[in-house]
């Protein structure tokens, strides 16, 4: 249904690289959710108010509350394929994730409102019978949303998948939230009909003990929502997953020794940008290291779209002095922590005294101080060698 839907709506709907066609995907996605949560909060309103169930009402408002949520990704991929601008050189493609977070926050006020709506529901309890035949059709409509909901969250699921979306994932959670809570309604109707089955009815609020239990599982899923949606606009260093396939291409390179530091800076699901840092021969000259750079610069750009920025540090492969070091410095590593590397060893000209430079790259999270990893990597060294001034730099990952 999923690829019919889009082979019917959308051009070239393969193309999910292409701006247009994944606001299109989103444009899909959001007009379905309107529809269909449109159709199940006015049955559910009607079933909840005619049997005084206010698990069912409180449902009902979460279901318009999903309209709402499905207006915004509808919004938020339609700015996302405007080009960029003077203001937005990146374009806007980050518009998806502001509309992620709407979508969380509108879980967390939701989720809020039904829990206060279902204790004071559990606290003013008036028992109030309801028909056999009634209780029925509600069972039915509460069958009828559930599966409603498993077909939006399979649907947002798969485009969500497809064009790689935080927006439409975030959806899909939603819709299966509101499965599990459509669920427990479901539940409390059967046991209130069981109950007065065997004329004995219930002398406590089912539904509203239902309802606060379901408010607290929405407030946690919209929290976690609300984080997987605000890590890609404070900025992150996600990897490509074909990332090995990225770097053997660069380092395919013949004038490229090696490459480090290597960063990703995304601004948007297809707006990736990568920095990184390679090793050539010093004895290149700046044009031929520059037009072979940038050559691999716009391969890497026409096969994965990533637009690449590299920095040349220039390595002496000749010197005697230097190769010296790297020996010293590699049993000094070995002994210290194998888990630390370095790179970029070099030895500065034109200082006072003789100079040597280096960077060591550090996990994040590691359980020493910076500084004192700096001073014992100092200390070992200059037990090896102390002809050189030394001047460490720093590198997470």
């Amino acid at each position: 249904m999923v690829n019919y839907l889009r082979k019917k709506f959308i051009k070239n709907y393969d193309d999910i690289t292409n701006e247009n066609v994944r606001s299109e995907h989103g444009k899909l996605a959001a007009i379905f959710g309107i529809i269909s949560n449109m159709f199940l909060f006015c049955i559910k309103l009607i079933i909840g108010i005619v049997t005084f169930n206010i698990s069912i009402v409180s449902d009902s408002v979460n279901n318009l509350s999903d309209m709402s949520s499905s207006i915004v990704v509808l919004i938020g991929f339609h700015v996302a394929k405007a080009p960029a601008d003077k203001e937005h050189p990146f374009g806007h493609e980050r518009a998806e994730y502001i509309a992620g977070l709407i979508v969380a926050n509108l879980i967390i006020v939701s989720g809020v409102i039904m829990g206060y709506t279902s204790i004071n529901a559990i606290i003013d309890y008036e028992y109030k019978p309801i028909s056999l035949t009634l209780s029925l059709i509600t069972a039915g409509i509460l069958l009828l949303s559930i599966i409603v909901k498993i077909y939006q969250a399979l649907f947002n699921y798969k485009l969500g998948r497809i064009i790689k979306s935080d927006a439409l994932k975030a959806t899909a959670t939603d819709s299966r939230n509101d499965v599990l809570s459509t669920t427990l309604a479901l539940l409390g109707v059967l046991l209130v009909m069981t109950f007065e089955l065997n004329n004995d009815p219930l002398s406590f609020s089912i539904d509203g003990i239902l309802g606060a239990l379901i408010s607290l599982y929405i407030i946690y899923s919209g929290i976690m929502m609300f984080k997987s949606t605000m890590n890609p606009l404070l900025g992150t260093n996600e990897k490509p997953s074909n990332e090995k396939e990225i770097l053997a291409d660069i380092i395919s390179n013949p004038i490229i020794i090696d490459i480090h530091d290597v960063m990703y800076h995304h601004y948007g699901p297809t707006k990736i940008y990568m920095t990184a840092h390679a090793e050539v021969d010093s004895r290149m000259t700046l044009n031929e290291s520059h037009d072979a750079i940038d050559n691999t610069e716009m391969q890497i750009k026409e096969k994965y779209g990533i637009n690449l920025t590299i920095h040349i540090d220039p390595v002496d492969l000749e010197s005697d002095d230097l190769l010296a070091l790297k020996e010293v410095l590699s049993r000094v590593m070995d002994s210290y922590d194998s888990e630390l590397k370095i790179h970029d060893l070099r030895i500065l000209k034109g200082y006072i005294e003789p100079t040597m430079e280096f960077d060591i790259i550090i996990p994040y999270g590691y359980s020493k101080d910076d500084d004192l990893i700096i001073h014992e990597i100092k200390s070992r060294i200059l037990e090896e060698n102390d002809k050189y001034k030394i001047i460490i730099n720093i590198d997470h990952e």
